[in-house]
């Protein structure tokens, strides 16, 4: 066997290449991530009040019942026919949540991360009252073929309005809709927008472009740290996970994320663990006492890298230097 301290390419103990260190440009943001930003970057804001689950009402404008009031998602996973189809875990709403595509799962781990989102209801049904009430008058059943669906539809609660809005979402892949050569693509966004207008909700239609893939990888590491909390952990979690990200903020710790957490949580104030220190670094991203910079990748063995603190500017140096 080939000594340690030799260096041949084609011993066993060769040493890596040296890794490559020239300047890459940043890619340029697609028009459609843009847009997400513009659409999502007000509820950005923290969330003012430690109440978990939020507060809503039982209904919509519709009459169709809220997150944590008995919705139900019209179609199950299992209904998908086109794309990767699943079931995740969303806080916002409360339970196992139905996706058809990898487009609509990372539209719904990227508004599962905003504070201000207070829930989200996955394959929202709408039909034309008009015709359900002529149907009934009639004594005929409803044809399922009369209700459609939208992928995605949420709860916000914008800073300084009084009232929650509805935006509803529609998700598809690009490849999807650059092939829609007979247009029935279009006309069937044309009757959700219409929809959306008789509802007073806004519309959008997204492909996979609005979440980068680095922020889709940074939310599922986070969703992957809120593992271990209940929906009614929460409440509970919040104070405390407001104080962490306070100390996170201030720290002038340096290394790795793990590290940092790893001394922060060890703190008098805190004695926790580095898996409560990351349970609460998680709380305090879903509450919006936290941002991630998703310039840079989330990992426990690279370095922090927060929006807003007073070591974002050194951790993403740091960061940098590590990539090289």
């Amino acid at each position: 066997m080939m000594r340690k301290d030799r260096k041949e390419p084609w011993g066993a103990y060769s040493s890596l290449p040296a890794a490559d260190r020239r300047w890459k440009k940043k890619p340029v943001p697609h028009e459609e991530e843009l847009e997400l930003k513009r659409l999502t970057d007000a509820l950005q804001a923290p969330d003012d009040t430690y109440a978990w689950p939020p507060v809503l009402p039982e209904t919509d404008k519709r009459g169709v019942d809220q997150v944590g009031h008995g919705y139900k998602p019209y179609h199950k996973a299992a209904k998908s026919k086109v794309g990767t189809a699943g079931n995740m875990f969303l806080f916002k709403a409360q339970g196992m949540s139905p996706f058809h595509s990898h487009v609509e799962q990372k539209l719904l781990l990227y508004l599962e991360q905003l504070p201000r989102v207070r829930a989200i209801r996955p394959q929202y049904a709408y039909w034309d009252a008009k015709k359900l009430q002529q149907y009934s008058a009639e004594g005929k059943r409803f044809p399922k073929s009369f209700v459609r669906t939208f992928d995605i539809a949420v709860t916000v609660d914008r800073p300084g309005s009084t009232e929650l809005e509805e935006i509803l979402f529609s998700a598809k892949s690009s490849a999807k809709l650059e092939s829609d050569e007979n247009g029935s693509i279009e006309a069937r966004h044309e009757r959700d927008q219409a929809a959306a207008d008789l509802l007073e909700c806004d519309f959008r239609v997204f492909t996979e472009r609005a979440v980068p893939k680095l922020t889709h990888l940074n939310n599922a590491r986070i969703a992957m740290y809120m593992c271990r909390v209940e929906i009614d952990e929460i409440e509970k979690l919040s104070p405390d996970a407001e104080r962490f990200a306070n100390a996170l903020k201030a720290t002038k710790a340096k290394g790795s994320l793990k590290r940092v957490i790893t001394m922060v949580a060890k703190r008098p104030a805190f004695g926790w663990t580095v898996l409560e220190g990351l349970r609460h670094f998680a709380v305090a991203h879903v509450r919006g006492y936290l941002r991630w910079d998703h310039n840079s990748r989330l990992r426990h063995d690279l370095p922090m890298v927060l929006v807003g603190d007073e070591s974002h500017v050194r951790n993403k140096a740091a960061a940098k230097k590590g990539k090289a």
